[in-house]
């Protein structure tokens, strides 16, 4: 080590810069490391055909949730469960076929539950985007989920 005032205040200075740079490539990469792992994450609906969820579903969420073991799909679709197999391959996914309980709702939750299951059985991939799940059809995003953190999700 030097005693020279000026090498010192760069070496401290180096130092800094280093570290620096190591917190500014943790946050840049903290994004992808923060999403959850696609399968055996429960996933709450947000939005359905770029549409947030409806208000009416605010006691009912609609859900989803991948078993990896088994290669099977679950949830909730508002009023009824489902379940089905699932495949992925990288980004490609299909769901289905899908079955349901036969329970009746609310006229306005029975059409968001048909609108739902047939938007699931159009994707045909999936995206993690800043620490959401996306399902798509093509290049258009058809259900993007948050991870259910045990509470109901707040719906305009």
């Amino acid at each position: 080590m030097t005693n020279n005032p000026v090498l010192k205040r760069l070496a401290t200075l180096g130092g800094l810069a280093v570290i620096l740079g190591a917190l500014l490539m943790g946050c840049a990469t903290g994004r992808e490391m923060a999403a959850p792992p696609l399968e055996g994450t429960k996933w709450q609906l947000s939005q359905l055909n770029g549409n947030p969820v409806p208000a009416f579903l605010a006691s009912r969420p609609v859900d989803l949730q991948l078993d990896a073991t088994q290669h099977r799909v679950s949830g909730s679709s508002g009023v009824n469960r489902v379940a089905g197999s699932y495949q992925i391959a990288g980004k490609r996914i299909s769901l289905g076929p899908l079955m349901g309980t036969r329970m009746a709702g609310p006229p306005e939750a029975m059409e968001f539950e048909s609108a739902y299951l047939k938007a699931l059985g159009r994707v045909d991939e999936w995206a993690m985007v800043d620490g959401h799940l996306e399902l798509r059809a093509g290049p258009e995003t058809v259900a993007v989920y948050l991870p259910f953190s045990g509470t109901t999700l707040k719906v305009p």
